[in-house]
């Protein structure tokens, strides 16, 4: 999945969580909830601007892993 130079991700679909870094933060998120997440990050965006741009990079990449998930 393409990522800028500062965003990683790593899916292990066998212990079923994914790994999203951007930046200097990261997190390890459960592949069965990242709906959840993904709402989470998208109220966050919203109510501290000085985050904003990590907030949406997290969107983006847990929703192309949130794909992958469904095709599966």
């Amino acid at each position: 999945m393409p990522v800028s130079p500062n965003e990683h991700v790593e899916i292990d679909w066998i212990g079923g969580n994914v790994l999203v870094r951007v930046g200097d933060r990261s997190g390890r998120y459960p592949i069965n909830d990242l709906e959840t997440w993904i709402s989470f990050y998208r109220r966050q965006s919203g109510l501290t601007p000085k985050i904003k741009a990590i907030c949406d990079a997290k969107v983006a990449l847990l929703e192309q892993v949130l794909k992958l998930r469904d095709a599966r």
